[in-house]
């Protein structure tokens, strides 16, 4: 496969060495370490580094980062933990089903859970018991942030994250098919948690890097780590089973090929034009795309106008409105005091994000069929 830089080939050989337990190869002559590491840091990779990057020789200057990120991880992680462990208590209190989604329940494939690098928790849960969640969530210090189509992040500081989905695709996206992951789920004993089933598991992986493809030109390395250690596992997949949703949510040409690639980077396997552009997507783009920042979506389906993009942030639709504050559903004549209150809650909360987005806004290029955007 053809690379864009040295700093990207070799993330992916010692990516490859992590998730196999391998020994890495010395560092080629003329790698930029402080690229390398950014590099890792915008793939969210960075703590599959961890192991294998104390196998080979690195300036002491990066060596002492590693040590202090691995660190400083290790406590949020364990604090994440801890506040996982006391709001489950609560779920089962309340007997309000939840299940692990991504990174919870993949982190169990990998050699160490903690080199898979996790923002946030995802859990799916009961949406008939979303107030009840709200009360348990606000009782334990946080804060309601985006509320979408399909689910709520909650936020506390200095770095908690818990994003609860109602369900896993909604209709907001270009990509959304009709997917139940309830139906195949396991409950734990003694518990109000469900265990998604291996193979449902694998489908939402694929299908959650085509939604990042396709809806947002890209999808980072660190989704085909996690579909190489599922195929790898000890677990037997039904692919006859799994082959045959994804053929009729329209994504088995893709998993292909995303397969091939997979094999390529991981197993030295040939590769096509197909996974070419995959792989270049990959570093074009970072691990979300270009199309992940709001203001791009949101320019372009107003037009390039800046005016209407301001009067859409501003005022969102009635069905966005309501989808983030239940009340409306039966109180709608309270729609323009929400849009009101909505405005002051962001501010109060997210100045930081309002003031990346303006300046983004002000940046923008409206000739950005090249991408040459801010």
């Amino acid at each position: 496969m053809f690379y864009s830089s040295l700093e990207n080939e070799y993330l992916v050989t010692l990516l490859r060495c992590a998730i196999k337990q391998e020994k890495p190869p010395q560092a080629p002559k003329g790698i930029d370490w402080e690229e390398l590491f950014k590099l890792s840091k915008k793939q969210q990779v960075y703590s599959m580094l961890v192991p294998v990057i104390e196998m080979i020789c690195v300036p002491e200057e990066f060596a002492q980062e590693i040590r202090i990120y691995s660190q400083n991880e290790l406590v949020r992680m364990l604090a994440m933990k801890t506040e996982l462990e006391e709001i489950e208590k609560e779920l089962n209190a309340n007997d309000i089903n939840y299940m692990y989604l991504k990174g919870l329940e993949i982190c169990g494939y990998y050699p160490k859970t903690s080199m898979r690098q996790m923002s946030d928790y995802d859990i799916i849960y009961d949406p008939s018991k979303r107030n009840q969640l709200v009360k348990i969530m606000k009782k334990h210090g946080y804060y309601l942030g985006a509320c979408d189509g399909y689910g709520d992040d909650f936020l506390k500081k200095p770095y908690y994250t818990f994003e609860f989905h109602r369900m896993l695709f909604s209709d907001q996206d270009e990509f959304h098919p009709d997917f139940n992951p309830w139906k195949n789920a396991v409950q734990m004993n003694d518990s109000s948690r469900f265990v998604i089933s291996r193979e449902d598991n694998y489908i939402y992986t694929i299908c959650h890097l085509y939604k990042h493809y396709f809806c947002r030109e890209s999808c980072g390395i660190r989704f085909y780590c996690d579909i190489y250690l599922l195929r790898h596992s000890n677990d037997a997949l039904d692919y006859e089973y799994i082959n045959s949703v994804l053929d009729e949510f329209g994504v088995l040409s893709f998993h292909n090929s995303a397969i091939r690639l997979m094999e390529a980077l991981f197993d030295n396997c040939q590769s096509g034009r197909e996974e070419q552009e995959l792989l270049n997507s990959i570093f074009e783009n970072g691990i979300y795309g270009q199309a992940y920042d709001k203001v791009k979506i949101g320019l372009e389906d107003s037009d390039g106008s800046k005016l209407k993009y301001i009067i859409k942030r501003i005022f969102p639709s009635k069905k966005m409105m309501v989808g983030n504050y239940k009340i409306l559903e039966k109180h709608i004549v309270l729609l323009p005091f929400y849009y009101v209150y909505r405005i002051f809650e962001k501010y109060h909360h997210k100045k930081n994000d309002l003031r990346h987005e303006l300046k983004s806004l002000r940046n923008y290029n409206k000739s950005s069929e090249d991408k040459n955007w801010q």
